[in-house]
């Protein structure tokens, strides 16, 4: 990642997740992803590491769903301060039985895991951070190989905004997109250089999707995106996520160089926002209501699953 998206990052993300904004804004993942990535744990005793866990929304999720004694012990690294307080605002006071840390850590620094004890290393809602550096993407995919055990599964995990289902969302991920300033999304695709590296080549497997997807909404992707290689397996979990406007606000908010911009331009972004919602409102754009004030949002869930040979 280079220097100054990291900054960004760090400063952004200690923020809002200090603060409980992250956790707050952020959606929970489909059951039917969930079951999928813990079909490819051990059903006793697995250890799993995650990167760059935030506050940890994706970790409730699969411990939570795990049956006992599945999940002995659980690794998070997070190098945000404030991201690692809400972790642990949560996991202090979990009642699983599981072992579960949450320290400093990167993609590829993971000095306080050892080699070859990971049953799974997972990284939600984050490794698009690697961006596109070929020799960054492999130093952070040799550490992955070094501390996964043979046969371990690398899993990647994304909620998106789903504009392929509605011209209002694309309205609204247009309004705010424009703030971007060249950080690595994962729409743009640039983190997909992990698939040509050597580590990833001569020590992983992609896995295909189910053949029989968990879920009635599931389906392979062949495209998501023009910047997406089509020639990727994905699954993809098309979902609705019930949301206020002030629900949309805190969302778009959480994104990091959102909550990076000055409050002028936060505000302005927020008229901006609120205008779109108003006229789709008004139009009537296929919109989903819940209530007078809630609607159902569209996302999609894409899930990446690696296996080390």
């Amino acid at each position: 990642m280079a220097d100054v998206h990291q900054a960004l990052a760090n400063a952004a993300f200690t923020k809002s997740g200090a603060s409980g904004l992250y956790d707050r804004a952020r959606p929970t993942y489909p059951s039917s992803a969930i079951i999928r990535i813990l079909s490819h744990l051990p059903n006793h005793d697995a250890e799993v590491v995650e990167l760059g866990s935030g506050t940890g929304i994706f970790s409730r999720g699969l411990l939570s769903s795990a049956v006992p004694g599945q999940i002995a012990a659980w690794r998070a690294l997070e190098p945000a301060v404030g991201m690692r307080e809400g972790f642990m605002r949560w996991a202090s006071n979990f009642e699983g039985g599981t072992k579960i840390t949450c320290t400093d850590g990167t993609f590829d620094h993971m000095e306080s895991i050892e080699s070859a004890s990971a049953d799974m290393v997972v990284a939600a809602q984050a490794w698009h951070w690697t961006g596109s550096c070929p020799i960054f993407q492999n130093k952070a995919m040799k550490e992955v190989e070094r501390v996964l055990k043979p046969g371990g599964c690398f899993v990647l995990i994304w909620n998106i905004k789903d504009r392929e289902v509605s011209n209002w969302v694309g309205a609204i991920r247009d309004a705010y997109e424009v703030h971007e300033s060249g950080t690595p999304q994962y729409r743009l695709g640039l983190w997909k250089t992990l698939f040509q590296t050597p580590t990833f080549r001569n020590a992983f497997k992609l896995l295909p999707p189910d053949e029989t997807p968990n879920s009635p909404q599931a389906r392979e992707v062949k495209n998501v995106d023009d910047s997406i290689d089509a020639s990727v397996p994905t699954l993809n979990i098309c979902t609705r996520v019930p949301m206020t406007l002030e629900g949309l606000f805190d969302r778009i908010l959480s994104k990091s160089y959102i909550t990076a911009l000055d409050a002028q331009t936060q505000e302005l972004l927020r008229t901006k926002l609120q205008s779109v919602w108003n006229d789709h409102a008004a139009r009537d754009s296929g919109l989903e209501w819940v209530d007078d004030k809630t609607v159902q949002f569209p996302y999609a869930t894409h899930v990446y699953i690696m296996q080390k040979k």
